[in-house]
């Protein structure tokens, strides 16, 4: 609360009431103080003090005390001290300027001993107290007492410092830094680098790839800000810095530095990705199964989120599983491999991963480590599937709470991961599949996330939201009409009625016609008699023109392997478009005696091709029925006898959440036993 206007007065009166002579002292300072303060003062002035006091002669003392003050020795000795160190550093200053006149000349040509040009640099770059200024400049300029001949001489000769002969190798440059030293030059030629670019940035990119790698090196083992012309070395010669990145970093990693500069921009820094392309699988391969634990956590993460950004993730892919098999990998980093692989393709690494965690909360810490960074939420892919997320929030939850301090607080590892366990449960909540909604169900009724129920029960509501908004629209009165007349189709949905209808009709032509139809799916002989099957393309191809002819009236395209999610193709992509709205349903064909007859229903047809939103989720398994020439056993019960049968058993492994969505159909392309 605001203190009163007449606190000060307040105080008065509370001392001249007060009979104990020293607590009434003390209340009397206290109203001193307010005036001083100029707080709370109303009605205080030194003649009223005056005055009061002259009419309570008990305070003077006090009232004394309170506006004369001597100078205590102490004080009288800090100032003899501040005269002193201000003389020595005169003093200081006048040796420097006569030292750097006497060298002037070989300041100039970039020829002085490296320690000159060291001071002079570490000026330039505010590394001295004697050296103050917002610039480079106004720093070496204040350093040396503004004599332009020095300034001069200094600047021209850090440009000159990269002419030298005697540069280090970038081997020694990077070698020293192991031990934690440095070359007196160093200084020096990164001041020339920023003069150079400065001057005219054309300079710099042209200089020869070594000067430009020693540069490199030096900048790597400074480990300060990025300057302008680091920055363009990065963009236009990424080559070059990613080199000598490499060399740095597996020099480090060899010497067991836990810190080591020059990673973390490759994952975060998006100038850096042509850096990052070319630096971050070498790195990967360098990295050892046996490093320390905080390398892990500030190297090896730092470089597989850049892979899983900038990298294709086949060969990410092949890294990992290198990397895996060594068996006397540290826990910390054996997590980071298997997380990695998780982004990638959660159906090979979810099992390892959950068994390798287990309940370690050590391992759980890492894990959390590596996903829960508020800077990297793009590391969970738009096509992460609902399982692999619901397992994330199962690992995560019970660590961290839903529910924030209130006020002003230290932001901990702990909050961070339940931000990330919230976009988590955001992720499942707005995306629009049954198989989102079932897992959202599974994680309400798991008694550990009791915290986070409140939260889950509004993403559950969101997803029904969502998927009601994803699979029904309204048609309008003329899409009406045109599904009512058996015309264009109306949605998603409507679409694939539509094209199911005709398959069905198409596939009792070909089994039932008087014109043996199913002799298009066969080579035959000279004597047109069936031989063997055609192989699976070949009967699509024929299939689908004979669609094409059903559907191109209708305004329906129908084409072969249109493209998908993941770069994947489905057989055939039949699609309408109107000048509102787009509708698209994919369609996976098999033979009967295909290797994977019944899993690329589940695998490719429902993971891959209805998650492209123009199907709404909708997509057509069609197979075709030779009479069971080399079939896969099925997953449960005897191989199928008829075409019929093999339906029957396509559209019972349908997922419960998927039969509403998900049509099968049967071509019976079986030679007839009424004819020879």
């Amino acid at each position: 609360a605001k203190a009163p206007d007449n606190l000060g007065l307040w105080w008065l009166s509370q001392a001249e009431a007060e009979l104990e002579q020293e607590k009434a002292d003390y209340l009397f300072y206290e109203a001193v103080g307010q005036f001083f303060r100029e707080q709370a003062a109303v009605g205080l002035s030194l003649e009223y003090f005056e005055k009061w006091v002259e009419a309570r002669p008990r305070f003077a003392p006090a009232y004394q005390r309170a506006i004369y003050q001597e100078i205590p020795d102490w004080r009288r000795e800090h100032a003899e001290h501040d005269r002193k160190h201000k003389e020595e550093q005169q003093r200081r200053r006048d040796e420097w300027m006569q030292y750097f006149r006497r060298h002037l000349p070989k300041i100039r040509t970039g020829e002085a001993h490296p320690k000159v040009l060291h001071d002079l640099a570490s000026a330039y770059f505010g590394r001295l107290i004697e050296a103050h200024g917002e610039t480079e400049l106004e720093r070496l300029s204040n350093f040396l007492d503004g004599d332009a001949d020095l300034i001069s001489a200094a600047l021209n000769g850090f440009r000159r410092s990269l002419e030298r002969l005697d540069l280090p190798t970038v081997h020694e440059i990077l070698e020293l830094d192991t031990r934690e030293r440095r070359h007196f030059i160093r200084q020096p030629c990164l001041a020339g680098m920023t003069e150079l670019y400065r001057e005219e940035p054309s300079r710099v990119l042209g200089l020869s790839d070594e000067v430009l790698r020693k540069a490199v090196a030096f900048r790597y083992t400074n480990l300060s800000d990025d300057q302008d012309w680091f920055k363009a070395l990065v963009r236009a010669r990424p080559t070059v810095v990613a080199n000598v990145l490499i060399e740095h970093v597996t020099m480090l990693l060899n010497g067991k530095k836990d810190h080591i500069g020059g990673i973390y921009p490759l994952a975060h820094d998006e100038d850096y990705s042509d850096v990052a392309r070319l630096a971050v699988m070498p790195l990967l391969r360098e990295y050892p199964p046996r490093a320390r634990k905080k390398q892990a956590s500030g190297v090896l993460d730092d470089l597989l989120k850049a892979a899983l950004r900038y990298l294709d993730d086949e060969d990410i892919k092949r890294i990992i599983d290198e990397k895996l098999a060594f068996p006397k990998m540290d826990a910390a980093q054996r997590v980071y491999w298997l997380a990695a692989g998780l982004v990638i393709a959660p159906g090979d690494y979810e099992s390892a991963l959950s068994a390798f965690v287990g309940k370690s909360r050590a391992r759980l810490q890492s894990l959390a480590s590596f996903f829960g960074d508020r800077f990297d939420r793009w590391i969970i892919r738009d096509a992460t599937r609902e399982g692999s997320l619901a397992y994330l929030i199962r690992m995560f939850a019970p660590m961290c709470s839903p529910e924030r301090p209130r006020g002003a607080h230290w932001v901990s590892p702990a909050m961070h991961t339940a931000d990330f366990v919230r976009a988590l449960v955001n992720r499942l909540g707005g995306t629009a599949s049954t198989a989102a909604e079932e897992q959202i169900k599974k994680l309400i009724d798991d008694s550990t996330l009791s915290a986070w129920h409140r939260t889950l029960r509004h993403a559950l509501h969101t997803q029904r939201v969502s998927y009601r908004e994803a699979t029904f629209g309204h048609p309008t009165v003329a899409q009406a009409c045109e599904t009512l007349e058996n015309r264009s189709p109306a949605n998603a949905a409507d679409l694939a009625a539509l094209v199911g209808e005709h398959l069905r009709e198409l596939v009792s032509e070909i089994r039932n016609g008087n014109t043996d139809q199913y002799k298009q799916f066969w080579n035959v002989d000279k004597h047109a008699r069936p031989t063997n099957a055609r192989p699976e393309d070949a009967c699509r191809d024929t299939l689908l023109e004979r669609l094409k002819d059903r559907l191109r009236p209708l305004g329906v395209e129908a084409a072969p392997e249109g493209h998908y999610a993941d770069d994947k193709r489905a057989d055939i992509r039949v699609s309408h478009t109107t000048p509102n709205l787009s509708m698209a349903i994919p369609i996976e064909v098999k033979r009967d005696s295909h290797p994977d007859l019944w899993t690329a229903m589940s695998d490719q047809l429902i993971d891959l091709y209805t998650r492209d939103p123009e199907s709404k989720g909708r997509g057509i398994f069609l197979a075709f029925w030779f009479g069971d020439r080399g079939m896969p056993s099925p997953p449960t019960g005897s191989k199928p006898e008829s075409a019929a049968e093999l339906e029957a058993q396509l559209l019972a492994i349908r997922p419960a959440d998927k039969r509403e969505l998900i049509s099968v159909c049967v071509v019976d392309c079986a030679l007839s036993k009424n004819k020879k």
